[in-house]
């Protein structure tokens, strides 16, 4: 059953994405968040006046990937999050309900350490909500659910139906354009028998089309693919993915899958990054002589995206993300077609080898030996 409105609704996220659903949603819902965690930035102004009742053990804007995922490996094989309750703001904010997740202790305080927690503090009076989504559909959903919960339940369905109704103009624009493609295809391929690899036209005549191939790396040392949702966006956006399915997990891979993959395009997009870091951390893989290697690298055709904003917190912002892979596989028309407003302009930039003066990093990890690049199967730190 829905919640009433209620005036004195105080409402805490444990999660960046669950912080942007509530502000997304509108209505004034966004009034009554009073408690948001230490990594919470979008909306600013909202986020700004709210007590920050969530710490970290580490600070990864200052660690090299390779060091995070050493911190999260010994942190989960100690059976304890990176992230920790404070106590005395929780009790401050007061809330009457609490969104927070039990899908990922790496990416926010563990489910067990919420409810003790406010049980110890606030005692029985808040909702505790857990909401985990692992594909663009049920993230959708959580919106609706978020509505719910508060209250606000038509402007959660019509923030779903905002979202549903961009994913859509995305699909419908990448659709007219393959069609038109596949009825260019013939004349694109040349005479009978000619040799050509085109991307977005496949041998075989008018009405075949070949997708644009695409890595998504979630991680880059170890190695990780992009799960969850992030087969929905990049399908959406008209791109060729099979690296994993809707709803599966970020999963480690090894150097040697990833050339095996073969991709047309390579998505760097790191948990919890912005874009600079995403080319910068990207620059330094060239020290590998198997990325050097790929042809998406040797074509020029790797790019870091905004992970942060965009691919790594399952919320209304995914329709960018969505929107931003629309435009760089297809071009501006595409995305000016699309819009701004979903697949906004200048939202990546290239990875290229890094400056000659940068210092050139060793291509294996004292630490953890000749087996550097094979994959760890541990989940990378997110910003979910």
């Amino acid at each position: 059953m829905p919640a009433q409105r209620d005036d004195g609704l105080r409402v805490v996220s444990l999660l960046p994405s669950l912080t942007e659903i509530v502000c997304a949603i509108g209505g004034g819902l966004e009034e009554h968040l009073v408690g948001v965690t230490h990594e919470c930035d979008h909306p600013p102004a909202v986020v700004a006046r709210c007590e920050r009742v969530t710490n970290s053990e580490i600070n990864p804007h200052k660690m090299s990937q390779e060091e995070i995922d050493r911190r999260v490996r010994g942190s989960m094989r100690m059976g304890h999050s990176l992230y920790g309750l404070d106590e005395g703001r929780l009790k401050a904010a007061d809330p009457t309900v609490v969104f927070t997740q039990a899908l990922c202790d790496v990416c926010a305080p563990s489910f067990p350490m919420v409810l003790s927690t406010c049980a110890r503090v606030l005692g029985d009076n808040p909702r505790i909500v857990s909401i985990e989504p692992g594909s663009v559909a049920e993230v959708i959903d959580s919106v609706r659910l978020v509505g719910r919960e508060t209250g606000f339940t038509e402007e959660g369905i019509a923030e779903a139906r905002r979202l549903e109704a961009g994913f859509e103009k995305i699909r419908s624009v990448v659709a007219k354009l393959e069609s038109t493609l596949a009825t260019a295809a013939p004349a694109a391929m040349g005479p009978p028998g000619a040799a050509a690899r085109v991307v977005g036209v496949a041998p075989g005549g008018a009405g075949s089309v070949r997708k644009k191939k695409v890595a998504f790396l979630e991680w880059l040392e170890p190695l990780f693919n992009g799960g969850h949702w992030v087969p929905d966006l990049v399908r959406a956006a008209g791109g060729e993915y099979t690296m994993a399915e809707p709803g599966n997990k970020s999963m480690g891979m090894s150097a040697k899958e990833l050339t095996d993959y073969d991709a047309d395009v390579i998505l760097v997009a790191p948990c919890g990054m912005d874009r600079n870091r995403a080319k910068s951390d990207g620059e330094q893989m060239w020290r590998h002589d198997w990325w050097r290697e790929l042809r998406a690298v040797k074509d020029g055709k790797v790019y870091a995206l905004d992970g942060n904003a965009y691919y790594a917190r399952p919320g209304p912002r995914l329709l960018q993300g969505c929107g931003i892979i629309a435009r760089l596989l297809h071009g501006d028309a595409a995305g000016d077609e699309i819009g701004e407003d979903i697949a906004p302009r200048d939202s990546w930039f290239i990875i290229t080898a890094p400056p000659p003066t940068q210092k050139k990093q060793k291509d294996v990890c004292p630490e953890r030996g000749a087996d550097a690049d094979a994959a760890s199967g541990t989940v990378p730190l997110a910003s979910a």
